[in-house]
């Protein structure tokens, strides 16, 4: 990947709920650590996949597995 920082200058929302970021690209800023990161995805039917999100929770509840664990599998 090709990391960068752009400097943002204009965010227009259009009526359909469609978000419009302009702004300039700045070769100089290599601070990846103290700027705002945003990711996207094109909408490419060829590409994109529908996909359902499950949260279970969380899988390890103990902070430590001492040394007497036993699996019963």
């Amino acid at each position: 990947m090709k990391w960068g920082n752009i400097n943002i200058s204009k965010k227009t929302v259009g009526d359909d709920g469609k978000i419009v970021l302009e702004g300039a690209i700045d070769l100089e800023d290599k601070d990846m650590k103290k700027t705002m990161k945003i990711t996207w995805i094109a909408v490419d039917p060829n590409t994109n996949i529908e996909v359902n999100l499950v949260t279970l929770g969380p899988i390890i509840t103990k902070k430590s597995i001492g040394p007497k664990f036993t699996c019963n599998i």
